[in-house]
Protein backbone atom coordinates (compact mmCIF):
# COMPACT_ATOMS: atom_id res chain seq x y z
CA UNK A 1 0.00 0.00 0.00
CA UNK A 2 2.79 2.09 0.44
CA UNK A 3 4.13 1.43 -2.83
CA UNK A 4 0.72 2.53 -3.98
CA UNK A 5 1.20 5.83 -2.14
CA UNK A 6 3.83 6.43 -3.46
CA UNK A 7 3.61 5.40 -7.34
CA UNK A 8 0.35 7.81 -6.73
CA UNK A 9 2.37 10.44 -5.61
CA UNK A 10 5.11 10.23 -7.76
CA UNK A 11 3.61 8.95 -11.20
CA UNK A 12 1.92 12.61 -12.11
CA UNK A 13 5.08 14.41 -11.00
CA UNK A 14 7.47 11.57 -13.11
CA UNK A 15 4.51 11.97 -16.01
CA UNK A 16 4.65 15.77 -16.01
CA UNK A 17 8.26 15.74 -16.26
CA UNK A 18 8.38 13.60 -19.00
CA UNK A 19 5.92 15.15 -21.14
CA UNK A 20 7.47 18.43 -20.36
CA UNK A 21 10.64 17.28 -21.52
CA UNK A 22 9.50 15.30 -24.40
CA UNK A 23 7.42 18.98 -25.51
CA UNK A 24 10.80 21.18 -25.29
CA UNK A 25 12.13 18.84 -27.43
CA UNK A 26 9.51 18.51 -30.07
CA UNK A 27 8.98 22.39 -29.76
CA UNK A 28 13.20 23.05 -29.91
CA UNK A 29 13.37 20.86 -32.87
CA UNK A 30 10.38 22.63 -35.08
CA UNK A 31 12.33 25.83 -34.58
CA UNK A 32 15.58 24.28 -35.52
CA UNK A 33 14.17 22.24 -38.28
CA UNK A 34 12.38 25.45 -39.94
CA UNK A 35 15.48 27.15 -39.46
CA UNK A 36 17.61 24.93 -40.87
CA UNK A 37 15.14 24.89 -43.90
CA UNK A 38 15.38 28.47 -43.94
CA UNK A 39 19.30 28.10 -44.21
CA UNK A 40 18.82 25.48 -46.95
CA UNK A 41 16.16 27.10 -49.02
CA UNK A 42 18.70 30.56 -49.07
CA UNK A 43 22.04 29.00 -50.13
CA UNK A 44 19.84 26.87 -52.92
CA UNK A 45 17.95 29.93 -54.16
CA UNK A 46 21.16 32.06 -54.25
CA UNK A 47 23.45 29.23 -55.80
CA UNK A 48 20.02 28.94 -58.17
CA UNK A 49 20.27 32.61 -58.83
CA UNK A 50 24.03 32.93 -59.45
CA UNK A 51 23.70 30.46 -62.11
CA UNK A 52 21.03 31.63 -63.45
CA UNK A 53 22.79 35.28 -63.53
CA UNK A 54 25.99 33.03 -65.38
CA UNK A 55 23.51 31.15 -67.72
CA UNK A 56 21.72 35.05 -68.79
CA UNK A 57 25.11 36.29 -69.54
CA UNK A 58 25.71 33.16 -71.50
CA UNK A 59 22.50 33.34 -73.33
CA UNK A 60 23.24 37.45 -74.13
CA UNK A 61 26.64 36.25 -75.41
CA UNK A 62 25.05 34.23 -78.08
CA UNK A 63 22.60 36.37 -79.23
CA UNK A 64 25.50 38.19 -79.89
CA UNK A 65 27.15 35.83 -82.03
CA UNK A 66 24.11 34.84 -83.63
CA UNK A 67 23.95 38.67 -84.76
CA UNK A 68 27.45 38.57 -85.96
CA UNK A 69 27.30 34.91 -88.07
CA UNK A 70 23.43 34.27 -88.81
CA UNK A 71 24.77 30.99 -90.11
CA UNK A 72 25.72 29.85 -85.97
CA UNK A 73 23.38 27.03 -84.79
CA UNK A 74 20.33 27.97 -82.00
CA UNK A 75 20.95 24.46 -80.21
CA UNK A 76 23.64 26.06 -78.01
CA UNK A 77 20.87 29.13 -77.43
CA UNK A 78 18.07 26.72 -76.63
CA UNK A 79 20.39 24.54 -74.45
CA UNK A 80 20.96 27.92 -72.51
CA UNK A 81 17.51 28.52 -72.27
CA UNK A 82 16.31 24.98 -71.39
CA UNK A 83 19.39 25.27 -68.28
CA UNK A 84 17.44 28.29 -67.17
CA UNK A 85 14.35 27.13 -67.34
CA UNK A 86 15.35 23.94 -65.14
CA UNK A 87 17.27 27.07 -62.77
CA UNK A 88 13.80 28.67 -62.52
CA UNK A 89 11.89 25.72 -61.99
CA UNK A 90 14.00 24.44 -58.81
CA UNK A 91 13.48 27.94 -57.26
CA UNK A 92 9.84 27.67 -57.69
CA UNK A 93 10.24 24.53 -55.88
CA UNK A 94 11.29 26.81 -52.83
CA UNK A 95 8.86 28.10 -50.57
CA UNK A 96 10.44 31.05 -50.05
CA UNK A 97 9.88 31.75 -54.16
CA UNK A 98 5.99 31.52 -53.52
CA UNK A 99 5.85 34.07 -50.81
CA UNK A 100 3.83 37.57 -51.13
CA UNK A 101 7.47 39.71 -51.91
CA UNK A 102 9.02 37.22 -53.93
CA UNK A 103 6.24 35.70 -55.74
CA UNK A 104 5.79 38.45 -58.23
CA UNK A 105 9.51 38.94 -59.51
CA UNK A 106 9.52 34.62 -59.88
CA UNK A 107 6.46 34.76 -61.97
CA UNK A 108 8.07 37.99 -64.30
CA UNK A 109 11.36 35.87 -64.82
CA UNK A 110 9.71 32.56 -65.77
CA UNK A 111 6.70 34.33 -68.08
CA UNK A 112 10.27 35.93 -69.79
CA UNK A 113 11.35 32.49 -70.46
CA UNK A 114 8.43 31.35 -71.89
CA UNK A 115 8.54 34.27 -74.17
CA UNK A 116 12.40 33.76 -74.85
CA UNK A 117 11.16 30.34 -75.84
CA UNK A 118 8.34 31.70 -77.79
CA UNK A 119 11.09 34.66 -79.33
CA UNK A 120 13.36 31.54 -80.61
CA UNK A 121 10.60 29.32 -82.26
CA UNK A 122 9.64 32.54 -84.08
CA UNK A 123 13.28 33.55 -85.01
CA UNK A 124 14.02 29.77 -86.09
CA UNK A 125 10.86 30.27 -88.41
CA UNK A 126 11.71 33.78 -89.73
CA UNK A 127 11.34 34.56 -93.35
CA UNK A 128 13.68 37.50 -94.33
CA UNK A 129 16.09 39.10 -92.43
CA UNK A 130 14.32 42.40 -90.79
CA UNK A 131 12.12 39.76 -89.35
CA UNK A 132 14.83 37.55 -87.78
CA UNK A 133 16.61 41.01 -86.14
CA UNK A 134 12.85 42.38 -84.81
CA UNK A 135 12.99 39.08 -82.57
CA UNK A 136 16.33 38.88 -82.19
CA UNK A 137 16.09 42.40 -80.48
CA UNK A 138 13.22 41.34 -78.66
CA UNK A 139 15.23 38.35 -77.24
CA UNK A 140 18.34 40.36 -76.20
CA UNK A 141 15.89 43.34 -74.71
CA UNK A 142 14.26 39.85 -72.51
CA UNK A 143 17.09 38.57 -71.12
CA UNK A 144 18.40 41.89 -70.32
CA UNK A 145 14.86 42.32 -68.13
CA UNK A 146 15.53 38.91 -67.01
CA UNK A 147 18.97 40.21 -65.58
CA UNK A 148 17.82 42.99 -64.56
CA UNK A 149 15.29 40.86 -62.43
CA UNK A 150 17.45 38.31 -60.78
CA UNK A 151 18.85 41.01 -58.09
CA UNK A 152 15.83 42.09 -57.15
CA UNK A 153 14.64 38.61 -56.73
CA UNK A 154 18.02 37.53 -54.56
CA UNK A 155 17.37 40.21 -52.58
CA UNK A 156 14.21 39.78 -52.13
CA UNK A 157 14.49 36.42 -50.73
CA UNK A 158 17.27 37.20 -48.62
CA UNK A 159 15.34 39.70 -46.84
CA UNK A 160 12.12 37.29 -46.44
CA UNK A 161 14.58 34.91 -44.98
CA UNK A 162 16.12 37.38 -42.98
CA UNK A 163 12.44 38.42 -41.56
CA UNK A 164 11.82 34.46 -40.78
CA UNK A 165 14.87 34.14 -39.30
CA UNK A 166 13.97 37.48 -36.83
CA UNK A 167 10.25 36.11 -36.41
CA UNK A 168 12.32 32.23 -35.29
CA UNK A 169 14.59 34.18 -32.77
CA UNK A 170 11.64 35.58 -31.32
CA UNK A 171 9.82 32.16 -31.06
CA UNK A 172 12.96 30.52 -30.00
CA UNK A 173 13.17 32.94 -27.19
CA UNK A 174 9.66 32.62 -26.10
CA UNK A 175 9.69 28.78 -26.02
CA UNK A 176 12.89 28.49 -24.20
CA UNK A 177 10.84 31.41 -21.93
CA UNK A 178 7.79 28.84 -21.38
CA UNK A 179 10.19 26.06 -20.96
CA UNK A 180 11.83 27.62 -18.30
CA UNK A 181 8.54 28.57 -16.50
CA UNK A 182 7.27 25.18 -16.94
CA UNK A 183 10.38 23.69 -15.66
CA UNK A 184 10.22 25.73 -12.40
CA UNK A 185 6.95 24.87 -11.95
CA UNK A 186 7.56 21.32 -12.50
CA UNK A 187 10.49 21.71 -9.62
CA UNK A 188 7.99 23.40 -7.27
CA UNK A 189 5.62 21.19 -7.68
CA UNK A 190 8.18 18.04 -7.33
CA UNK A 191 9.30 19.81 -3.76
CA UNK A 192 5.91 20.41 -2.49
CA UNK A 193 4.90 16.30 -3.47
CA UNK A 194 8.51 15.16 -2.11
CA UNK A 195 7.85 16.89 1.26
CA UNK A 196 4.61 15.73 1.33
CA UNK A 197 6.03 12.30 1.16
CA UNK A 198 8.87 12.84 3.59
CA UNK A 199 5.98 14.07 6.41
CA UNK A 200 3.84 10.86 5.09
CA UNK A 201 7.04 8.73 5.52
CA UNK A 202 9.37 10.81 8.53
CA UNK A 203 6.27 10.98 10.61
CA UNK A 204 5.09 7.73 11.53
CA UNK A 205 9.01 6.74 11.60
CA UNK A 206 9.57 9.13 13.98
CA UNK A 207 5.94 8.50 16.20
CA UNK A 208 7.64 4.09 15.79
CA UNK A 209 10.66 5.70 17.25
CA UNK A 210 9.14 7.19 20.18
CA UNK A 211 7.09 4.52 20.99
CA UNK A 212 10.13 1.99 20.90
CA UNK A 213 11.68 4.69 23.36
CA UNK A 214 8.40 4.27 25.49
CA UNK A 215 8.55 0.20 25.44
CA UNK A 216 12.71 0.43 26.19
CA UNK A 217 11.31 2.52 29.50
CA UNK A 218 9.03 -0.51 30.68
CA UNK A 219 6.03 2.06 29.73
CA UNK A 220 3.87 -0.89 28.67
CA UNK A 221 0.87 1.68 28.38
CA UNK A 222 2.00 3.22 25.60
CA UNK A 223 0.18 3.04 22.04
CA UNK A 224 0.09 4.10 18.38
CA UNK A 225 -2.96 4.79 16.94
CA UNK A 226 -3.03 2.60 14.19
CA UNK A 227 -3.97 3.75 10.02
CA UNK A 228 -4.53 0.23 8.53
CA UNK A 229 -3.95 1.43 4.88
CA UNK A 230 -0.55 1.04 4.46
CA UNK A 231 2.83 -0.73 5.78
CA UNK A 232 3.52 1.73 8.88
CA UNK A 233 0.00 1.04 10.18
CA UNK A 234 0.87 -2.36 10.26
CA UNK A 235 4.04 -2.27 11.85
CA UNK A 236 1.72 -0.01 14.46
CA UNK A 237 -0.44 -2.91 14.70
CA UNK A 238 2.39 -5.38 15.67
CA UNK A 239 3.66 -2.48 18.17
CA UNK A 240 0.43 -2.05 19.89
CA UNK A 241 -0.09 -6.16 19.94
CA UNK A 242 3.49 -6.43 21.40
CA UNK A 243 2.87 -3.84 23.77
CA UNK A 244 -0.56 -5.26 25.38
CA UNK A 245 0.80 -8.95 25.47
CA UNK A 246 3.91 -7.32 27.33
CA UNK A 247 1.86 -4.97 29.83
CA UNK A 248 -0.69 -8.31 30.34
CA UNK A 249 2.83 -9.97 30.92
CA UNK A 250 3.45 -7.39 33.56
CA UNK A 251 -0.07 -7.19 35.11
CA UNK A 252 -0.21 -11.54 35.49
CA UNK A 253 3.46 -10.15 37.27
CA UNK A 254 2.06 -7.79 39.75
CA UNK A 255 -1.16 -9.81 40.73
CA UNK A 256 1.43 -12.55 41.58
CA UNK A 257 3.61 -10.18 43.54
CA UNK A 258 0.44 -9.01 44.97
CA UNK A 259 -0.60 -12.08 46.34
CA UNK A 260 2.75 -13.04 47.40
CA UNK A 261 2.92 -10.25 49.67
CA UNK A 262 -0.67 -10.47 50.85
CA UNK A 263 0.22 -13.95 52.55
CA UNK A 264 3.84 -12.31 53.47
CA UNK A 265 2.06 -9.72 55.32
CA UNK A 266 -0.55 -11.96 57.15
CA UNK A 267 2.66 -13.99 58.13
CA UNK A 268 4.52 -10.51 59.14
CA UNK A 269 1.29 -8.69 60.84
CA UNK A 270 0.63 -11.81 63.15
CA UNK A 271 4.83 -12.09 64.04
CA UNK A 272 4.92 -8.54 64.79
CA UNK A 273 1.49 -8.41 66.58
CA UNK A 274 2.81 -11.00 69.19
CA UNK A 275 6.37 -9.53 69.06
CA UNK A 276 5.02 -6.07 70.03
CA UNK A 277 3.07 -7.47 72.96
CA UNK A 278 6.35 -9.72 73.81
CA UNK A 279 8.18 -6.30 74.40
CA UNK A 280 5.84 -4.34 75.88
CA UNK A 281 5.71 -7.42 78.59
CA UNK A 282 9.54 -6.85 78.51
CA UNK A 283 9.55 -3.60 78.72
CA UNK A 284 7.66 -3.55 82.44
CA UNK A 285 10.57 -5.09 83.64
CA UNK A 286 13.22 -3.25 81.73
CA UNK A 287 12.25 -0.03 83.41
CA UNK A 288 15.01 0.28 84.87
CA UNK A 289 17.46 -1.07 83.14
CA UNK A 290 18.64 1.61 80.35
CA UNK A 291 20.69 -0.57 78.26
CA UNK A 292 17.57 -3.22 78.30
CA UNK A 293 15.11 -0.28 76.96
CA UNK A 294 17.68 0.74 74.17
CA UNK A 295 17.84 -2.94 72.67
CA UNK A 296 13.74 -3.06 72.99
CA UNK A 297 13.80 -0.16 71.38
CA UNK A 298 15.93 -1.14 68.54
CA UNK A 299 13.91 -4.31 68.37
CA UNK A 300 10.67 -1.74 67.85
CA UNK A 301 12.33 -0.11 65.19
CA UNK A 302 13.08 -2.76 63.08
CA UNK A 303 9.67 -4.05 63.61
CA UNK A 304 8.15 -1.04 62.22
CA UNK A 305 10.83 -1.23 59.44
CA UNK A 306 9.82 -4.27 58.56
CA UNK A 307 5.97 -3.55 58.79
CA UNK A 308 6.81 -0.91 56.57
CA UNK A 309 8.82 -2.98 53.83
CA UNK A 310 6.02 -5.17 53.98
CA UNK A 311 3.14 -2.40 53.29
CA UNK A 312 5.54 -1.08 50.49
CA UNK A 313 5.23 -4.54 48.97
CA UNK A 314 1.22 -4.61 49.24
CA UNK A 315 1.62 -1.68 47.52
CA UNK A 316 3.73 -2.36 44.66
CA UNK A 317 2.61 -0.72 40.93
CA UNK A 318 5.24 -2.11 39.28
CA UNK A 319 8.36 -3.73 38.82
CA UNK A 320 11.79 -1.53 39.19
CA UNK A 321 15.23 -3.49 39.87
CA UNK A 322 18.37 -1.66 41.50
CA UNK A 323 21.77 -3.37 41.60
CA UNK A 324 22.27 -5.93 44.96
CA UNK A 325 25.96 -6.89 44.75
CA UNK A 326 27.83 -6.61 40.86
CA UNK A 327 26.09 -9.26 38.52
CA UNK A 328 22.58 -9.21 40.84
CA UNK A 329 19.56 -7.31 40.82
CA UNK A 330 17.33 -6.32 43.70
CA UNK A 331 13.65 -5.59 43.81
CA UNK A 332 13.66 -1.74 44.49
CA UNK A 333 10.33 -1.24 46.97
CA UNK A 334 10.29 1.91 47.44
CA UNK A 335 10.56 2.94 43.81
CA UNK A 336 8.01 -0.12 42.90
CA UNK A 337 5.53 1.03 44.76
CA UNK A 338 5.85 4.89 43.43
CA UNK A 339 3.32 5.73 40.43
CA UNK A 340 4.06 5.22 37.21
CA UNK A 341 5.82 8.61 35.75
CA UNK A 342 4.30 8.22 32.45
CA UNK A 343 0.98 8.18 31.96
CA UNK A 344 -0.71 6.09 29.12
CA UNK A 345 -0.14 7.52 26.40
CA UNK A 346 -1.89 7.10 22.45
CA UNK A 347 0.39 8.25 19.03
CA UNK A 348 -1.50 8.55 16.17
CA UNK A 349 -0.16 7.98 12.55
Amino acid sequence: MLRRKLIFNLGPVIGLMLATAVLSIVMLQGVLRRLDEINREVWTIGQDVSSLGMVVHDIEVSLFELRLDERKSLDDLIREVDRAQSLVNHMGAERLCDTENCGPLYNRISSRLLEFREQIRALSAAKDEASAMRHHDQMLSGAAAIRRDIPPLNECVSEHARTEQEALSSRFRWVVLSLSIAFVIVANLSVVILLHLGRMILRPVGLLIEATRQLSRDNFTHRVAVDPGDEFGELAEVYNSLAAKLQANEQRKMETLNQVALAINHEINNVISISNLQLKMAGKHAMHNPSLEASLKQIQGSLLRLAEAVQMLKNIRRIVLTDYVSGMKMLDLRKSAEQELTPAETTTV
